[in-house]
């Protein structure tokens, strides 16, 4: 098996691509746990059927500890746990960084300061979250990264309920080192902010 010959394999990218429309054998999610060295999987611009799919991806490397998304998308939404792997080991990741690029869309094109949460990504981050909780992976996390300034993937905090990140930040306990926002411009009123962060906590 190539997987046993690649020892020192430590970083899988993945960039560009759709697994919406693969049927994706079992002996392939068996393959990729042989990859004992791996620990990093970055994700760019990738399309899953669902957070089913995504998850068995996840789930199948026993050493992965730093996950990086970019742009990752799913239409089916709702996490099922018969639909996930019946045994796996448990995950441990460390370090997570998620950078939706259309976090919020412009209500109106032309009024940029007037935004609206993306519903479909809204909800593939609370898929993210229930998969995360459900597989006691957030128990483990160090570092936990939203958003991104440079390409607007900002989490405002009225969002933070809607996407199940606060229920995130509930179940990582005392793991947690490091947490980075980015925050939409409206979050930078203080009185506004304050009275957000009052109603979560």
């Amino acid at each position: 098996m190539l997987a046993r010959r690649l020892t020192a394999v430590a970083r899988l990218h993945i960039q560009y691509c759709s697994f919406r429309a693969t049927i994706i054998d079992g002996c392939f999610w068996m393959c990729l746990a042989e990859f004992a060295a791996l620990t990093t999987l970055s994700l760019y611009d990738v399309e899953f059927s669902s957070v089913h799919q995504f998850g068995h991806l996840i789930l199948a490397m026993p050493a992965l500890r730093n996950l990086q998304c970019w742009d990752v998308e799913w239409q089916s939404h709702g996490l099922d746990h018969r639909l996930l792997p019946p045994r796996f080991s448990p995950l441990k990741l460390t370090s997570v960084k998620l950078e939706l690029r259309t976090l919020r869309d412009a209500e109106d094109p032309e009024d940029t300061n007037k935004e609206v949460a993306n519903p479909q990504v809204i909800a593939v981050m609370r898929d993210i979250v229930h998969l995360f909780v459900m597989a006691s992976v957030s128990a483990h996390i160090e570092e936990l990264h939203i958003g991104n300034d440079v390409s607007k993937s900002w989490l405002y905090l009225a969002d933070v309920g809607t996407s199940a990140v606060g229920e995130l930040l509930e179940h990582c306990g005392e793991s947690l080192r490091t947490l980075f926002f980015s925050v939409g411009a409206a979050d930078l009123n203080a009185l506004y902010a304050t009275s957000i962060v009052g109603e979560l906590l």
